[in-house]
């Protein structure tokens, strides 16, 4: 539980004459993911948008994450409509995230529609794809579908 730690570093720098850009930007709401603190994660989002700092698919990913982490599914999905309505690029990691937050809420439908989407959009689903698609029919109890 080092994520207060990377923080509060984050919260010094500019204190330091410290420009803080997209890469600590990132290693803030990495923490926030590997914390469970899904909340701060779309905090720091907001705040890169506030301070013109812009995010790239990784702080993305990592706030998807977060998201799906805590059964946040939907704030999963409104980022990834955001990643859409600005054209970023989507990647197999945002994917992935999005298919585990479908998994932790048993919208199974909507994970495999996640898939047919990724295949239209040429993006290759891979092992992770495909067993967060799988969890997700188990636990909703369409094991049968997995046949």
């Amino acid at each position: 539980r080092q994520w207060p730690h990377s923080l509060a570093l984050l919260a010094e720098m500019p204190l330091r004459d410290l420009r803080v850009d997209v890469i600590a930007y990132n290693a803030a709401v990495t923490a926030c993911e590997k914390g469970s603190q899904w909340a701060a994660a779309l905090t720091f989002l907001g705040e890169m948008q506030e301070k013109m700092v812009p995010p790239d698919i990784i702080t993305h990913n990592a706030a998807i994450s977060a998201c799906a982490g805590a059964s946040r599914w939907q704030e999963a999905f409104e980022l990834v409509q955001g990643m859409r309505n600005t054209s970023a690029p989507l990647d197999v990691i945002t994917y992935n995230a999005t298919v585990a937050a479908c998994e932790r809420a048993s919208l199974w439908t909507t994970a495999l529609d996640i898939l047919r989407v990724m295949r239209c959009e040429q993006a290759e689903p891979d092992i992770a794809t495909y067993g967060a698609a799988l969890a997700s029919l188990s636990i909703s109890s369409e094991w049968q579908r997995v046949l």
